[in-house]
C-alpha cells in the first residue's frame, strides 16, 4: 500500500533487506596484535588469513559466554580496522613492519528473536534476502569518521561507536523517550499525554526560556 502511495502502482517484492533492531543484537569488537618474525618480509595472505581466523575464534569465545546456555546465531561480522606498525591501512598485504593487528567487530543475536524475524518475513510472503544489524547501515554512511551514536526508541536506547564504516561496538539501555515523558509527567504534575507533547516542543525549539529551563533540569 505504502509503495502505490509513490510509484502510482503496487510494488510487490519476493525478496527483501531486514533490519535486525538494535535491542536483540550483542555486538563487540576483538582485536589481536602480534609480532612479525621477520618485519622486512612482505605481510602475505597466509599471514593475514591465519590472524583474521585467530581474532574470529577468539571474538565467538568471548560472545558464547554472553549468551551461555541459549541458541544464538552470528548476524554480522567484519572487519573493522587493520594496522601495521599502529598505522591503519586498507590493505596489508606487500607492507613490511615489525607488527600486525586486526579488530574484528562481531554481532549475534538469540535464535528465537532471527526466528521471529523470520516469521515475519513469511507472513508478508517475503524471502529475507538479508538480515542487517540496523547499526550497520548507519555506520556505513559515515565516511572516514569516528562516531558515538545514539538511537533513542521508545522504551530503549541504542549506543555504537564506529570508526572508518566499522562498527568496533554496540549496546542497549533500558531507556527511551517514553521515560523521559514518564519523568516529566510525575516531577511537573502533568497527564503523560501533555508530557509528551511538552518533550516535543522542547525538541522542537518552541518553548520559553522558563519552560525550557524547567524542562531541561
Amino acid at each position: 500500500d505504502m509503495t502505490e502511495k509513490v510509484y502510482g502502482r503496487k510494488v510487490v517484492p519476493d525478496q527483501a533487506v531486514m533490519g535486525i533492531p538494535s535491542p536483540l543484537i550483542r555486538g563487540t569488537a576483538c582485536t589481536v596484535q602480534q609480532r612479525r618474525f621477520s618485519p622486512t618480509r612482505p605481510v602475505s595472505q597466509r599471514e593475514l588469513t591465519q590472524l583474521l581466523q585467530r581474532v574470529q575464534r577468539l571474538a565467538l569465545q568471548q560472545l558464547s559466554q554472553e549468551f551461555a546456555g541459549k541458541e544464538w546465531a552470528l548476524v554480522d561480522s567484519s572487519i573493522a580496522e587493520i594496522t601495521v606498525d599502529d598505522h591503519r591501512v586498507t590493505d596489508p598485504i606487500d607492507f613490511r613492519g615489525e607488527s600486525l593487528a586486526v579488530t574484528v567487530f562481531n554481532a549475534v543475536a538469540l535464535r528465537t528473536s532471527l526466528d521471529s524475524l523470520s516469521r515475519i518475513a513469511e507472513g508478508l510472503e517475503l524471502e529475507p534476502l538479508l538480515l542487517v544489524p540496523e547499526f550497520r547501515v548507519v555506520a556505513s554512511l559515515l565516511h572516514g569518521r569516528e562516531v558515538i551514536g545514539l538511537d533513542v526508541g521508545g522504551k530503549e536506547t541504542g549506543i555504537f561507536w564506529s570508526r572508518n564504516e566499522g562498527l568496533l561496538a554496540s549496546r542497549t539501555m533500558p531507556l527511551g523517550g517514553c521515560g523521559i515523558s514518564q519523568h516529566l509527567a510525575e516531577r511537573l504534575h502533568l497527564s503523560l499525554q501533555e508530557a509528551e507533547d511538552l518533550k516535543l516542543s522542547c525538541s522542537r525549539g518552541w518553548l520559553g526560556q522558563k519552560n525550557l529551563d524547567s524542562v531541561s533540569e
